[in-house]
């Protein structure tokens, strides 16, 4: 599945001041709305971007509009999506929805993006673990801890250092949980994520206060928010993501060392994707070629 994700460099310069249209105005969750631990994605819920009530979001149409609001490039939002649709949604309908879900709705429509450790995971930015309860609501706590790190070492604006700190904190925090879990996908997702806010609600790695007040606290995007001008590719986010992480390295179950070079992270990130779907990664990998037009390269295949 991940094997366009690594290999794609291509740039694609778009920008565009964040202008809402009458029926994108922010809306927050009401009676009945399913929300994820992903601030990016709720947002775009609350916007009306994507259908405001969680449920049912088409992997096709996800991708355009982290393309049309975020310009997250199609080749890493075509993973993204996919990945949330085989290890939490419906893969007939090639849909996934936001909270979590048991009975007749996990048979209809999949377990959920909420649903503990298939993309939700321990020790988040500004989320509790599931073993402490709420693993999806939005941790005022933890965000403020997250505040003090950027107004101590940053001038409250946030980059990589406060990020890698924070995540380390909280990957300390998390490890005396029973059941804490950190294997190579947590990292791939938890300091993918960090990469991704920093450059989805900023950019060079460096987002304002404000526009992570904006994103996390309320999750909502703001009036003056202007996407970035380079689109997120996945060559951006995993060398973001190793940014963050090699300020502050912690254990990683499972694995000794990470690769520190993109091209040595190829086969490593397509073995880790077969491992997580085992029946499923030649699926993915076709889904996300038609979808982007990236194949993968001839001197890399999946074993």
């Amino acid at each position: 599945m991940m094997k366009v994700i690594v290999f794609a460099v291509t740039f694609t310069v778009a920008t565009a001041t964040f202008k809402p249209h009458h029926h994108h105005h922010f809306i927050p969750p009401g009676p009945g709305d399913s929300r994820s631990p992903c601030p990016a994605l709720n947002a775009l819920a609350n916007h009306g971007y994507l259908p405001r009530n969680g449920l049912d979001w088409n992997a096709t149409e996800v991708v355009q509009t982290l393309k049309d609001v975020y310009n997250v490039d199609p080749s890493l939002g075509s993973g993204l999506a996919l990945a949330a649709v085989f290890l939490t949604g419906n893969t007939s309908t090639q849909s996934f929805s936001l909270g979590e879900y048991s009975g007749k709705e996990a048979v209809s429509g999949g377990i959920g993006l909420s649903h503990h450790n298939r993309i939700e995971h321990d020790a988040s930015l500004s989320r509790a673990d599931a073993f402490t309860g709420d693993n999806h609501s939005f941790n005022a706590t933890m965000y403020c801890n997250l505040k003090r790190i950027a107004a101590k070492l940053n001038g409250g604006a946030f980059n990589t250092d406060v990020l890698s700190l924070h995540r380390f904190n909280q990957y300390q925090a998390s490890k005396v949980n029973p059941d804490f879990t950190f294997g190579p996908i947590q990292w791939f997702l938890g300091y993918g994520e960090a990469a991704l806010s920093l450059n989805v609600f900023g950019k060079n790695n460096t987002a304002t206060a404000a526009a992570f007040d904006s994103f996390f606290a309320k999750e909502r995007i703001p009036d003056d928010f202007i996407k970035n001008s380079i689109a997120l590719t996945p060559k951006i986010l995993f060398l973001s993501a190793l940014e963050v992480y090699n300020k502050n390295p912690v254990p990683i179950q499972g694995i000794d060392t990470l690769p520190q070079k993109l091209d040595g992270s190829e086969c490593f990130i397509l073995k880790l994707i077969q491992g997580t779907f085992p029946d499923a990664a030649q699926d993915l990998i076709n889904y996300i070629a038609n979808n982007t037009g990236r194949d993968l390269p001839a001197n890399c295949t999946v074993v």
